[in-house]
């Protein structure tokens, strides 16, 4: 799994990270500078969604950075000029996502490097993560934030978001987190998410949970069967979520819950007989934010 750090002063992830997303709000050279600091392996991503400079002035800058470092790419917006970089060969991506098949299909079309999956479309990801790297398109998500096309917020349990605790399970399926919400909170998300484990409360972790679930009485099927339940439960033909729930009050009741032990990174491979053991700390989502954004 690779991990996706929105750039700020004094983040102390940085260095740690796979893609450092930048804000290039207006034409300034000092972007060839910008992207020699880094490691070839890092991969520089330059947010245009809020220039102001129109992108055919800053496109010479752009192509210059790309030799420089080979890993770069561009995010925009729909209503920016995307044919220009299609053209100059430079990667590019929506900062939209694609809530439904047709925005995937649609993006697809259009030559992105990545694209974003949201909102339901979350719920197939076995699936769609086949169709985009048959056309060589990242697999982007936000897994900290629970996720939905409706603005009837009925049970956000239910949304789409993904536990740190299923990190393993959807890298067959995803190639890159990153983190929504505020920016100093991306460090101590990047420790939850490269460990593999939360030992609190779920809401704590993940944006718009407006539910209080301890993670340590959510089972592990519960990953195993968003990952392509493609949203059964809106038939009446699924209740999987429901039923992880209930046990899991029954379970704190009892005061009994599980966990997984820190991850590794040293064996990647899943097994799932093991992925649960002894409690270790909890952790506060708190802990360790002092830099400035």
């Amino acid at each position: 799994m690779k991990f996706a750090i929105k750039f700020y002063r004094g983040c102390r992830t940085l260095q740690k990270a796979d893609e450092i997303i930048i804000r290039y709000n207006e034409k300034s050279a000092s972007l060839i500078d910008f992207v020699q600091k880094w490691e070839e392996h890092q991969r520089i991503i330059i947010d245009i969604t809020e220039l102001e400079t129109p992108i055919e002035e800053c496109l010479t800058i752009f192509e210059e950075a790309r030799k420089l470092h080979k890993e770069f790419a561009v995010l925009l917006s729909y209503n920016q000029d995307y044919v220009e970089l299609a053209g100059m060969n430079i990667p590019f991506f929506f900062i939209e996502g694609a809530s439904c098949f047709d925005d995937l299909a649609n993006q697809i079309q259009l030559g992105v490097s990545d694209v974003y999956i949201i909102n339901e479309l979350g719920f197939n990801l076995e699936k769609i993560s086949e169709l985009c790297h048959q056309n060589n398109v990242q697999v982007r998500v936000y897994p900290n934030v629970a996720q939905s096309g409706s603005k009837l917020n009925m049970n956000t349990f239910q949304q789409f978001y993904i536990r740190p605790d299923a990190v393993q399970l959807y890298e067959e399926f995803v190639d890159v987190f990153e983190f929504f919400g505020p920016l100093d909170k991306q460090p101590v998300l990047y420790d939850i998410y490269y460990d593999e484990r939360w030992l609190g409360n779920l809401n704590e972790v993940i944006l718009g949970l407006n539910k209080v679930v301890n993670n340590q009485t959510i089972m592990p099927y519960f990953d195993t069967s968003r990952i392509r339940c493609n949203k059964r439960c809106n038939f009446g033909k699924c209740d999987i979520c429901g039923a992880v729930e209930n046990l899991g009050k029954a379970l704190e009741e009892k005061g009994v819950g599980l966990t997984r032990k820190r991850a590794t990174h040293d064996e990647r491979d899943i097994d799932e007989e093991n992925m649960w053991n002894e409690p270790a700390a909890i952790i506060s989502l708190d802990d360790e934010v002092s830099e400035e954004t």
